[in-house]
């Protein structure tokens, strides 16, 4: 593990999302009352993409976030059935420098993966440590592609602060196909870990200090594009802070929260 895995492992919080009224809503992948976004407005964002040959297709695996000219962070989850055979044949791909997923458009830029690397201690039976970093051949030098910055160990979010969550899920409950082709953000409010912690206990899902949740009534974030980033902005509101990123998992027919 290189320097840049061991600080980025070290410093990255998990954060845990759900709809405070989780438990009238059914369980989805999509973002449900959130609107269109552009790349422009988020030049970290990207994606996962899986490009088979025979038949010809193109799998969606899960969002991600730049984080250095040839990295980009995600959900462990999203890359866990990743094998050597992926990387060795070159079917792997990042795709940023689009509001798009699923098009070959103007500008677009995929990025070949040549390594992937699962935090040590996730395991396929929890969140915690549901991160993974991808390493890539080509730059990510697009226009917009631009590395997010980190929110400072140290950081401390308000209560009840907004913070917004954003991916290509589809925005209708259980249909298919479970992407959109655009882009699409929601907000939602950042809880005190203690009311999540206790939430949690009483449906015996564990809940670690590195996790926090989040509250969007009446809207969802539960997207099938797990990996991609929750943000925050500083208070000048000139950049964007990574303050975690999503993921999604059912502990019973209405639970869903991110990571």
């Amino acid at each position: 593990m290189n320097l840049l895995t061991k600080i980025v492992f070290i410093n990255f919080i998990i954060i845990v999302c759900l709809n405070k009224k989780m438990e009238q809503l059914p369980l989805s992948h999509r973002i449900v009352g959130g609107t269109e976004a552009s790349v422009e407005d988020y030049p970290f964002i990207c994606c996962i993409v899986v490009k088979f040959k025979e038949p010809v297709v193109n799998i969606f695996s899960g969002g991600a976030a730049i984080i250095g000219k040839f990295w980009a962070i995600t959900a462990a989850h999203c890359v866990y059935d990743f094998n050597d055979g992926i990387i060795a044949s070159e079917q792997g791909f990042v795709r940023g420098n689009t509001t798009y997923w699923d098009h070959e458009r103007e500008g677009e830029q995929e990025h070949l993966i040549v390594r992937y690397v699962i935090h040590e201690d996730y395991k396929t039976d929890q969140e915690d440590n549901d991160i993974a970093l991808l390493q890539v051949r080509e730059p990510f030098d697009g226009l917009f592609e631009k590395p997010i910055l980190f929110a400072p160990s140290n950081y401390k979010y308000n209560v009840s602060s907004l913070g917004i969550a954003m991916g290509w899920g589809t925005t209708k409950e259980s249909v298919e196909p479970y992407t959109v082709s655009e882009l699409r953000h929601v907000a939602v409010n950042l809880m005190e870990h203690q009311f999540c912690y206790q939430l949690f206990s009483r449906h015996n899902v564990s809940f670690s200090p590195r996790m926090i949740c989040c509250s969007a009534p009446n809207k969802d974030a539960c997207i099938n594009d797990s990996g991609g980033p929750l943000i925050q902005y500083t208070e000048d509101n000139e950049n964007a802070l990574l303050i975690g990123k999503t993921t999604s998992r059912k502990f019973t027919d209405y639970y869903y929260y991110y990571l």
